[in-house]
């Protein structure tokens, strides 16, 4: 229960180790696994921002379950007294806002300025250890929970190395929101990215648990960085540029693939997840100049489509939008990744013609792909409204639906294949469980044209309508009107293409029919065999064929289901006990999509491969 009262004696002052430990996420992200990597990183950071200037070419990181170690070949991490202070050295790593990052005389470019990171992985650490090589002399201290264990001691025997080693064990209980695992993959490929921004620096990265070691070292930047990611691309050269106004440096490398939009951006030598001002400079600059080279409107979704582009930032001053450097605010980074873009986006035009060719072939089908993919959104919208709808005015199905009395799961929608048989159809079936809707011939093929196409066909409308469960997504089994569709077609070849262009249609618009076994295929009868008052029906050749012998029998061939009586329906597809059904299902949905594809797509050479392969023509009848 809260206090009634609150006053000066409520009031708590924390240290700041007390503050990481209890509020972590605060300081380095999120209280679980994604918090403790980048506490691994904010020590890595310190590596970089040595290795960035100039000390140092060589970084180790040794990663096991639950804990990790970074060594740098670095300056080595300042020790002693200064002022009022015992140790600088214990400051550094338990203290916020210690370092010396806020001037520009150590460190000319840093990925923070916040003098946090070190200090709240240390805090937040079960077990925390520091080796410093400098000034001749080995200098080690531990941590237990952010506290020191020991005093600042020297090891070993005089040295001339420079070097920083930090061992650290992330502490459970600070990291609480899943158990604690270091993930070495995620890790490995962070720091792989990391490689391509600083050319010529080695990372060694060691699976202790796995004893497994890789390096990664850049000669080309992040131009090997594009080549790494990029595995689909739609011109053949690298759009890259480098520009400088003194303060900050920014590099830039893109290029267009079939693949999606992917940005990566980062600032010396860390990665921004978030992006931050360089990232609006270079989409503003992209959208503005390749409208004016195109005379297009393109849209900033569609001028990027499958645009891979990576931008590189040395910023001397950082401005980060976080505590975990996930964004990057400084203003004068957004006119400055524009600039280098527009720059260079001219020379790159000028020499590479068919690139540019190219690019604007690519943007201008995924901006006819945009539109269509809306007339689609909109075909779906409107066919929603019409299942609605049907729901509320039968009277919307009235003119083509004959529909039965009772809906429930003995109910039966018969699509039938022709509207001259749909009025024997009405006069056979059982009025009170059978409904009969007609359709024209072969209906409209659902994987040989546009969707839009396909939802604005009046026939495709229909059923929708009539079925009442929607389509895509939305199929919901629950509204369906019906507990079979059967699909009821002649028994000759245009039958069989109206049944497979239905099931089609099925397979695109509510694979959920086929999958839960809602769907029939009705197999009509061959033949009438009369006898006097005996009537006989046939399926087959055979089944016929056994009938020839006997005497004074008559024997009618069915054309089609036109040809059939309203008796004869009743005493085949519509008995009970005499009916033929073929259900329809998926049980491997990867061969259906496989099969569907093959045979009912517009592309052409796959299906005329499968048709030599499979059909024996030496059986084929002139």
């Amino acid at each position: 229960m809260v206090k009634q009262t609150y006053g000066a004696d409520d009031i708590e002052q924390l240290n700041f180790c007390n503050a990481v430990r209890i509020r972590v996420g605060m300081y380095l992200g999120s209280p679980d696994n994604e918090g403790a990597i980048n506490g691994l990183f904010e020590i890595i950071s310190n590596s970089l921002d040595e290795a960035i200037v100039g000390f140092g070419k060589r970084i180790e990181i040794e990663v096991w379950k639950n804990a990790a170690s970074v060594k740098d070949y670095g300056r080595g991490i300042p020790r002693g007294p200064k002022g009022n202070i015992k140790e600088v050295l214990v400051t550094l790593l338990t203290e916020s806002h210690s370092g010396a990052k806020f001037n520009s005389e150590s460190y000319t470019s840093v990925r923070g300025l916040n003098g946090i990171g070190s200090s709240a992985i240390n805090c937040a650490s079960d077990y925390f250890k520091v080796i410093t090589k400098r000034d001749g002399f080995e200098w080690t201290l531990e941590f237990d929970k952010g506290i020191p264990k020991t005093e600042v001691a020297v090891k070993g025997n005089p040295t001339e190395e420079t070097s920083t080693y930090i061992y650290f064990v992330p502490s459970q209980e600070v990291f609480s929101a899943e158990p604690l695992e270091f993930d070495y993959g995620l890790i490995a490929k962070k720091v792989k990215d990391m490689s391509y921004l600083l050319p010529g620096i080695t990372f060694i990265i060691t699976d202790m648990e796995n004893k497994k070691t890789e390096e990664y070292c850049s000669k080309n930047g992040i131009i090997d960085l594009l080549n790494n990611t990029v595995k689909t691309p739609i011109h053949k050269n690298n759009i890259i540029g480098k520009i400088s106004d003194g303060n900050n440096l920014i590099e830039i490398a893109l290029k267009w693939t079939k693949g999606p939009e992917k940005c990566l951006c980062f600032v010396n030598g860390a990665e921004c997840q978030d992006g931050g001002t360089p990232t609006t400079g270079i989409k503003t600059a992209i959208t503005r100049i390749l409208n004016k080279e195109f005379k297009g409107t393109f849209t900033g979704d569609v001028v990027r489509r499958g645009l891979v582009y990576i931008i590189s930032c040395s910023v001397k001053k950082p401005l980060f939008a976080n505590q975990t450097k996930t964004k990057i605010s400084n203003p004068e980074l957004r006119g400055l990744a524009d600039k280098v873009f527009s720059e260079n986006w001219k020379d790159f035009s000028l020499r590479n013609p068919q690139d540019i060719e190219a690019i604007n072939e690519f943007l201008t089908r995924e901006e006819k792909a945009d539109r269509a993919a809306e007339k689609a959104r909109e075909a779906v919208i409107n066919a929603d409204k019409l299942t609605a709808s049907s729901k509320k005015d039968k009277n919307v199905l009235g003119s083509k639906l004959k529909d039965c009395a009772i809906h429930d799961e003995n109910s039966i929608l018969y699509i039938v294949e022709g509207k001259s048989a749909i009025g024997t159809v009405v006069n056979g079936r059982d009025s009170k469980y059978m409904a009969g809707l007609p359709i024209r011939g072969k209906i409209i093929s659902a994987l040989k044209n546009n969707i839009e196409d396909v939802l604005e066909n009046e026939e495709v409308i229909d059923i929708i309508k009539a079925l009442g469960c929607g389509i895509f997504e939305k199929v919901n089994l629950e509204k369906l009107r019906y507990g079979k569709i059967c699909i009821m077609a002649d028994a000759d070849v245009d039958g069989l293409s109206i049944s497979v262009l239905l099931l089609t249609l099925f397979y695109k618009l509510m694979p959920k029919l086929l999958y839960s076994g809602k769907v029939y295929a009705t197999q009509p009868p061959l033949y009438k065999i009369t006898k006097g008052k005996d009537v006989w029906y046939t399926y087959t050749e055979e089944e016929q064929s056994a009938f020839k012998k006997s005497s004074g029998i008559q024997i009618t061939r069915f054309k089609g289901l036109g040809e059939m009586t309203s008796e004869d329906l009743r005493n085949t597809i519509f008995s009970m006990t005499n009916g033929r059904y073929l259900q329809m299902t998926i049980e491997d949905g990867a061969a259906a999509t496989n099969m569907f594809e093959l045979l009912m797509s517009d592309d052409v050479e796959p299906r005329r491969n499968y048709i030599f392969e499979n059909l024996d023509f030496s059986e084929l009848i002139e």
